[in-house]
């Protein structure tokens, strides 16, 4: 096991003295805490990857890949993390040297695991493009994808120095004179450009589907107005807010202490290692989420027709008054959904940006369905909506890319 008795001054600065031989736990102790759950996450990404590759026939080819590259990332850094297990663990020398010598799979994983978060921050940017007014795309990719590829080069730079001076960081030790600044500076950009790319994104995607979910309750005052899923939407938030919070929380943590700490221990390597885990555990939950919502919305659109109907008035002439219209309009309805008085529930609401764009503001979406049994008449407000369909545009696709059909007909 070694029996030394202290830690050398300049692996460990210290006010006073010398560090004490506890401070070795210290250094390994959690390295090994860290690599140990990566591999734990590594399972769980396997399962929820199986899980999703069951329901993914649908998605376009970008998702996949993401998630390819996600997976296959995480287990490379698994791989990784489990070599420096056995070697470290096999390896009974606990002198200065050795603890603190850095191993080829301890500088690899560290670029493995940052082509994980690569993949899996590009493919939530690009959905908060497609959620992003246009005036403000081009300003939010330039500064996200800054963050990303920064912190990508700043990973790739803490394993190009750790293998240049063979996974030494003290000069005295034949490192180069600033292998210890630079990896620090490395370090300090790699994760907090991370943590604020993560922070941005998640920012966006929660604040535009809550700017949604507000719109659809502003939608749904009217009675005879079809009422949008604010279950799904709100379900999304939530979902999108677990997916940041596990990433951005545990950056700025990490970034943090290793600020802080990193003179006497090694917390933050703790950390640090098991983000490519928690990276493609987000996007595979989010993932699976988007595709069970759209499984029940397949499901509860069996027996529904949705259509998009030009409800305005049909005559130009200025003296046709709305009244009149009105009962027109209900007339065409009747027309459209035959059958016995109670039989049929009939819900509309404003159309897609895009049918609205094409065909006139007036433009709205009809949804004509059964009434399920014990459904009654006033049940315009408090009774259950049919969801949106999750053709292209709707919150199912915006995770999935599905290839359904525009909600234009």
């Amino acid at each position: 096991m070694g029996n030394v008795s202290s830690i050398d001054q300049s692996d460990y600065p210290a006010s006073e003295g010398v560090a004490l031989q506890e401070n070795a736990n210290w250094t390994l102790g959690p390295l090994f805490f860290g690599w140990g759950l990566n591999l734990f996450l590594c399972g769980i990404v396997l399962s929820w990857a199986a899980g999703y590759w069951r329901r993914a026939k649908g998605d376009r080819l970008l998702v996949k890949t993401a998630v390819v590259v996600a997976v296959l990332s995480e287990v490379a850094t698994a791989v990784a993390n489990f070599v420096s297990i056995i070697d470290h663990g096999k390896d009974q020398n606990r002198s200065n040297y050795a603890i603190s010598l850095l191993k080829g799979p301890d500088a690899l994983s560290v670029t493995f695991g940052t082509v994980t978060a690569v993949a899996v921050q590009t493919f939530f940017a690009l959905r908060c493009l497609r959620v992003l007014p246009k005036p403000w795309r081009i300003p939010f990719a330039i500064w996200t994808w800054a963050l990303i590829f920064a912190s990508f080069g700043r990973a790739l730079g803490i394993t190009i120095v750790e293998f240049i001076n063979h996974g030494r960081t003290d000069a005295t030790r034949g490192a180069s004179p600033d292998a210890y600044d630079n990896l620090y500076r490395l370090a300090l950009v790699w994760l907090f450009c991370g943590a604020a790319a993560d922070i941005s994104i998640s920012t966006v995607l929660i604040g535009r589907l809550w700017f949604k979910k507000r719109s659809a309750e502003r939608e749904g005052e009217a009675k005879d107005t079809f009422l949008p899923p604010q279950s799904s939407l709100t379900g999304f938030m939530r979902v999108t807010f677990e997916a940041a919070v596990c990433t951005s929380v545990t950056s700025l943590i990490a970034g943090v202490t290793y600020v802080t700490l990193t003179e006497t221990t090694n917390t933050s390597y703790a950390l640090s290692n098991l983000l490519p885990g928690l990276y493609a555990c987000s996007l595979l939950w989010v993932l699976n989420s988007a595709h069970r919502l759209e499984a029940e919305i397949h499901a509860n659109q069996l027996n529904t027709i949705q259509l998009v109907w030009n409800l305005g008035p049909s005559s130009p002439s200025p003296s046709h008054s709305h009244a009149a219209a009105a009962r027109e309009r209900d007339a065409g309805l009747a027309r459209i959904a035959r059958g016995g008085e109670g039989e049929w529930e009939l819900k509309r609401g404003l159309a897609s940006d895009k049918a609205r764009r094409r065909l006139g503001e007036e433009v709205q979406m009809l949804n004509i369905r059964p009434k399920s049994a014990g459904e009654g008449e006033g049940e315009g407000e408090g009774g259950e909506m049919p969801p949106r369909r999750a053709g292209r545009g709707s919150d199912a696709s915006l995770w999935t890319d599905g290839k359904g059909e525009d909600e234009v007909v």
